[in-house]
């Protein structure tokens, strides 16, 4: 209910107000910083229902699915460990089991890293500062995801200038 009180909201004045989280009206951005909502206004206004949100939860959970294949063919793994690969993803419960509850912005969080990962390994690192930054959308903590991959590129792949660029504008927007 708080996330269809909130999408309502958005729908009518453009702001995450809410009711219902803590007993006054308050946007829902004073308890998360998450501006990555409004991707899914559009479909929340052609749809507006609480199962919207649902399916909205779930399609994005499962959009996943593309980076994950396109790093395995990108490591030039076998079809049936392609066919492995997207079935680990799709059932396993750590990635699926959000979808069984309440909507949430964390089921960005993996599609989004999905696409930084694989922009990273195609070397397109235009469209990895871009999925990047989407992931920072989603909430203030999510930085620290970015951090922590900026750090395996610093120190793992030796893409010192990339891994610091990601590393600095995810530590200032936490700060910020």
């Amino acid at each position: 209910g708080l996330f269809v009180n909130m999408f309502h909201n958005m729908t009518e004045t453009g702001l995450p107000l809410i009711s219902s989280e803590r007993d006054v009206l308050l946007t829902h951005f004073a308890v998360h910083l998450s501006p990555i909502y409004y991707l899914l206004l559009p479909v929340y206004f052609l749809f507006p229902s609480a199962m919207t949100l649902q399916i909205s939860q779930a399609v994005l959970v499962v959009s996943g699915l593309i980076p994950a294949i396109l790093l395995a063919r990108h490591y030039k793994l076998s079809s049936g460990t392609q066919i492995l690969v997207a079935l680990i993803y799709s059932t396993f419960p750590v990635i699926s089991m959000g979808c069984f509850y309440d909507f949430h912005e964390n089921c960005f969080l993996l599609p989004l890293l999905m696409w930084v990962f694989y922009f990273f390994e195609k070397e397109k690192y235009l469209w990895m500062y871009g999925f990047a930054f989407l992931t920072l959308m989603v909430k203030e903590d999510a930085a620290i995801y970015v951090i922590f991959f900026a750090l395996y590129v610093i120190i793992s792949r030796k893409k010192i200038v990339h891994g610091l660029i990601l590393a600095i504008c995810s530590a200032i927007y936490f700060i910020t």
